[in-house]
């Protein structure tokens, strides 16, 4: 990978290198829920392309955004983020009220559907990432909302492996009531693995 030049230890050489050669688990088409009729670089690439004329579009009707309208929230979610989503493969629901994760409410106005489609195991290893790099940047109010984002999706995955990587991230960081909360919704987790 000529193009890509690696600082410090998050992103190290020899794992670039193995995403390249794809010895990673996460990198066919079934880990992605699809069928195996086209390579997934193919898919990749048209997604790539939408998502272009999908900005393009979003880029006109910024353009012709009215003055009074400044932060275009409506006009972003509906020609860009949703439409962004869908192109990746979300199948995405309106909700019907904030979710609440360890007593902290967030203003989500969509999410995945739980159709058998949608790619959980995926969101649930971003979320993970997450968790970690704020961690790693010390804004640990970020970090534990990320891992109970991360805590929430585990049992649509049941992987006992990412949830000890989850607890390992949240242990890591300061003591706090919050932390303490994920830290015993991850403990069930775990127990519920095991069971």
């Amino acid at each position: 990978m000529k193009t890509i030049i690696t600082e410090g230890g998050l992103l190290p050489a020899d794992m670039l290198d193995a995403i390249a050669a794809g010895a990673v688990d996460g990198q066919r088409p079934e880990d992605f829920g699809m069928a195996r009729t086209r390579p997934l670089s193919d898919r990749i690439a048209a997604a790539w392309q939408a998502a272009r004329a999908q900005w393009a579009l979003f880029q006109t009707h910024l353009a012709d955004l009215p003055p009074h309208d400044s932060t275009a929230t409506t006009l972003t979610r509906e020609y860009w983020a949703i439409p962004l989503l869908r192109i990746l493969g979300y199948t995405l629901e309106r909700n019907r009220q904030a979710p609440v994760v360890a007593g902290r409410t967030y203003a989500i106005s969509h999410r995945a559907a739980a159709a058998l489609d949608a790619p959980r195991r995926w969101r649930l290893n971003v979320q993970i990432a997450l968790a970690d790099a704020w961690r790693l940047l010390h804004a640990p109010d970020d970090a534990l909302a990320a891992a109970a984002d991360a805590a929430a999706l585990l049992p649509t995955v049941g992987s006992p492996k990412l949830t000890r990587r989850l607890i390992a991230i949240v242990r890591a960081l300061p003591p706090s009531p919050d932390r303490r909360a994920v830290l015993d919704l991850l403990t069930l987790r775990r127990e519920e693995d095991h069971a």
